[in-house]
This record gives C-alpha cells, structure tokens and sequence, in this order.
C-alpha cells in the first residue's frame, strides 16, 4: 500500500497546481530540472504506469523525444508483433505535468496493441486502458 500511495504522489506532485511544500521530493526535482531530466523522468513514468496499470505486460520499447513532432504532443507507432514506439514531442512537452499526461495516454494505445492487438485509436480497447487509469489514480486527468 505505501508503494501506491507513493506513486499517486508523485504523479500528483508532477503537477505544477501543487504547492512545492506539498510535492513529492523527486517529482519537485524534476519539475525544477525538466529538461535536464525528463529522459529519466520517462522512464520513472513508464514503470510506475506498466506496474501500476498494465500489470508489467508492456514490453520496454523505445520512448523518444522528437524535435520534429509538432503538431501533437505525442504519437504511438505500432510496430511488428507486439512492438510499438512512443515519439514524444519536444517542442510541446515542455514540463512533467504535460509529459505524463501525455505517455499515459500514448502508452493506453500501446496497451490497446500490445495486449489486446487493437489499432482502434481511441475506440474500446484503448478507452478500457483510460478507464483504468482514472480508476488508480483519480486525481489525474
């Protein structure tokens, strides 16, 4: 129980709405070091969300930042078999907040794919990966 609470902490910390006396440490660091960080800071987020909401059934595939990736603020390409790659853009995500919004949402395709061979964009398959997370962590959106 203390892990998940840790975790909702964190991810709630990310956000810039909550006071800094009141952020998690490592979230406040990383809302302070950004772009410094936020190689590592994907990470973190990919391993709390696999844990926490796909139960480890993710494989760890490439997340990778793109300068050129504009006009969204991320994409997940589905690859052969159960592959797939996260682009991120750098040019939206511009703190923690938005860039763990962002994975999660990229990574429920990543889900819809991997564990239940959709491609139905935001059909059922990626809508029960939402679901889920607003059911773990209510607080985010």
């Amino acid at each position: 129980p203390k892990e998940r609470d840790r975790d909702a902490w964190f991810l709630e910390s990310l956000s810039e709405a909550v006071e800094p006396e009141q952020s998690q440490p490592d979230a406040l660091l990383f809302r302070q070091r950004f772009r410094a960080l936020r190689d590592e800071l994907v990470s973190e987020l990919f391993t709390i969300f696999n844990r926490e909401l796909f139960q480890d059934r993710l494989p760890r595939q490439e997340i990778a930042w793109r300068g050129r990736l504009t006009s969204t603020a991320g994409r997940c390409v589905f690859l052969e078999g159960q592959s797939y790659r996260v682009e991120l853009s750098t040019v939206l995500l511009t703190s923690p907040e938005r860039t763990r919004d962002t994975l999660l949402h990229e990574l429920c395709h990543a889900a819809a794919w991997c564990v239940q061979r959709s491609k139905g964009g935001h059909g059922h398959a990626w809508r029960f990966w939402t679901d889920q997370a607003k059911q773990r962590f209510p607080k985010l959106p």
